[in-house]
């Protein structure tokens, strides 16, 4: 784990098995300082770090970030789920809807790169600045097509979600657990947390790999033959 002075340090054996993040107390008593510690690229890299009293909840405050932790994973892991899954359609196959009502490929990817910031990273920052502020809402049908999502290129909607992804989870990882329960006033839902609007952020990265999966298995149905009697497409 981190010493005090170091920025990064290689993971050991021993280490590894503990699972990222971590917390290391620095000091003693009424001087203690608490470094967040996570694990990138087999190094624990420092988080954030803040000077703590005595009676410091070290069990409650890593349990909150714990629970971040599968949260995280999802965040950092979907650009490349999605490359993944683009490389065997071709630029036709994304831009194609597979029913009217329906987005394409190529649209999913631009409301993931637009709404990134936002949808996700705004309305984070608002409740961590602000007491309670009031998020506001907006029509995702309408926004996409006030922004062409149909005319913006998929591969280049992809690499802009992964440069503000990778900045967005690196942001994320410096919150405190005291951020993690600051509140806003969603303008159709109501309260809600800052942890339930990032665990949301994942929630919603899986359903749009879902629906992007489910474009792919709607271009196949045609093919399947006689076996089409199994499935029903809604």
């Amino acid at each position: 784990m981190l010493e005090n002075g170091q920025k990064s340090k290689k993971i050991t054996n021993s280490e590894r098995s503990e699972g990222s993040p971590q917390f290391v107390e620095l000091g003693a008593n009424a001087t203690t300082t608490v470094i967040l510690c996570f694990a990138q690229n087999d190094r624990w890299k420092e988080g954030c770090r803040w000077p703590v009293g005595a009676n410091f909840d070290f069990r409650n405050s890593i349990r909150e970030v714990n629970m971040l932790k599968d949260v995280l994973a999802i965040l950092v892991s979907t650009p490349e789920k999605l490359k993944q899954e683009l490389t065997s359609m071709s630029l036709k196959e994304m831009k194609t809807r597979p029913a009217a009502n329906k987005w394409s490929v190529e649209e999913v990817l631009a409301h993931l790169a637009d709404v990134e910031e936002i949808g996700m990273r705004s309305r984070v920052a608002a409740m961590i600045e602000a007491q309670n502020p009031l998020l506001p809402s907006f029509d995702q049908e309408k926004r996409g097509e006030e922004m062409k999502y149909n005319r913006k290129h998929p591969l280049r909607s992809l690499a802009s979600l992964a440069r503000q992804r990778e900045a967005n989870v690196k942001w994320l990882r410096t919150l405190k657990p005291a951020q993690l329960k600051r509140r806003g006033t969603h303008e159709k839902v109501g309260e809600i947390s800052v942890e339930e609007l990032v665990t949301e952020w994942a929630f919603r990265d899986l359903g749009h790999l879902k629906q992007i999966l489910e474009i792919k298995r709607y271009a196949l149905f045609p093919r399947i033959g006689n076996m089409r009697a199994f499935y029903k497409l809604t």
